[in-house]
């Protein structure tokens, strides 16, 4: 049996991929995240989750929270382009019972040396963007 989330009902698995292309200076690691409402078998994405301008939340938080914890590393217009308010910068996320597991690739935030970034956005501050009938509503109270 595949555990699920109680809270939620969702299931989410991530895979952790170490890529090495021919001739590369060095390997590159990647995370994708998929989440599942078990109670129908359907992929969950963020806008079966959230509505409205969702997507500027998770960008106003998340280039905060990504200055604020790499400090003096920071790349202000790497953290811009990356947590820019498109679907595509935050496809890799797991909603957790505390808020929405977010993954930042390597480079898409940060510089190879940093690594992969990973933030939690709390769902008080998402509270306004969950949807009313979606799979997270019990936090939108």
């Amino acid at each position: 049996m595949i555990p699920t989330d109680p809270v939620t009902g969702l299931l989410s698995v991530t895979i952790d991929q170490n890529i090495y292309l021919t001739s590369a200076a060095h390997p590159s690691d990647q995370v994708d995240a998929y989440t599942f409402d078990m109670s129908n078998g359907n992929h969950v994405g963020l806008s079966d989750m959230f509505q409205g301008n969702y997507l500027k939340t998770l960008s106003s938080y998340s280039m905060g929270a990504l200055t604020h914890m790499l400090g003096s590393d920071a790349d202000s217009g790497q953290i811009a382009q990356g947590t820019t308010p498109t679907s595509d910068n935050f496809v890799v996320f797991v909603p957790h019972a505390d808020g929405v597991h977010i993954i930042f690739n390597q480079y898409q935030v940060a510089s190879y040396a940093a690594g992969i970034q990973e933030i939690t956005i709390p769902y008080a501050t998402l509270k306004a963007d969950i949807k009313s009938n979606g799979p997270l509503r019990q936090f939108a109270k």
